[in-house]
């Protein structure tokens, strides 16, 4: 990412990459201001801004997070890698919620992006700038498997696979792969969001619409199952509405004591049976008593 003089981009100005009404960056005669603030002490010739969504900057001496001067960070050597990421000639830092921070351990001068969140070093691999505790070989890191690119948020080594920065438990590399919408499966296991999916027959498995996916015994949303649901009767409704025609169900959860028979939707999509009304939550809504 691209370092850019503030004093020569139009207006003298830098506005947010979201908001874009808002100047982040400004040169005026007596220095720099972020929103509004005057930075004490930064150089308005040698002061830089990157060419990304980023609160990050610097002038020849130090580096800036917002209105606030950095220590311990070398403002000639600090680049951006992308996502978040940075590193000067002796460390790595990750920036979120308008902070710049170092990772503890890092080693600047060998720190690289691999993709979408994911970094590494000759000590360790990073997720979201987070240590990935179960990485004890980051060299080993790959963002594709069985010559096929992994999306996001995968990623794995020649011991597990991960999930935004979780090892899948259990996961067995020869037989696992990628699926749609987040499933993933090997010879053993289904996953969903890199979470294993509880007392699943993966001979059986298949998904179904959305998040949701069954064996041949039960239903599942992402990973948890329907208790009591038929799988064989089960259909998805609305809104995360389902039935078996035994049972309602709203996402995960089981509806309480629903009349099964007359449960529908009405015309404003409320859904509704003899007794009552749900609402979005499948709870059903209490009728107000009269005042006397």
């Amino acid at each position: 990412m691209a370092w850019l003089r503030l004093a020569k981009l139009p207006g003298k100005r830098c506005y947010d990459k979201v908001n874009t009404t808002v100047v982040n960056w400004e040169v005026r005669d007596d220095g720099v201001y972020f929103r509004l603030r005057r930075l004490a002490g930064a150089d308005v010739e040698s002061f830089e801004v990157l060419d990304e969504d980023s609160l990050v900057a610097r002038d020849s001496d130090n580096v800036f997070c917002g209105n606030s001067k950095l220590h311990g960070i070398d403002a000639t050597s600090c680049e951006s890698l992308g996502h978040g990421y940075f590193r000067d000639r002796k460390r790595a830092f990750y920036e979120s919620d308008g902070k710049l921070c170092a990772l503890k351990g890092s080693n600047g001068a060998r720190f690289e992006l691999l993709t979408d969140g994911y970094a590494r070093d000759t000590r360790s691999g990073y997720y979201l700038g987070q240590v990935i505790r179960q990485c004890g070989r980051p060299k080993k890191l790959l963002t594709e498997h069985r010559g096929k690119p992994l999306p996001s948020p995968y990623i794995r080594d020649d011991q597990h696979v991960y999930y935004a920065g979780e090892s899948l438990s259990g996961a067995d590399l020869k037989t696992w792969q990628c699926l749609r919408r987040d499933f993933s499966k090997d010879a053993r296991n289904v996953y969903f969001a890199g979470v294993r999916l509880p007392r699943v027959d993966v001979s059986s498995w298949r998904q179904l619409k959305g998040a949701y996916s069954r064996d041949a015994k039960n239903v599942y949303v992402m990973h948890f199952p329907l208790h009591g649901a038929n799988p064989d009767q089960w259909q998805l409704l609305k809104d995360n509405y389902s039935t078996d025609g035994e049972h309602v169900f709203h996402i995960a959860n089981r509806l309480d004591n629903p009349d099964v028979a007359t449960f529908r939707f009405d015309d404003e999509g409320t859904a509704i049976d003899k007794k009552g009304a749900f609402d979005s939550w499948g709870r059903r809504i209490k009728k107000r008593r009269k005042a006397r």
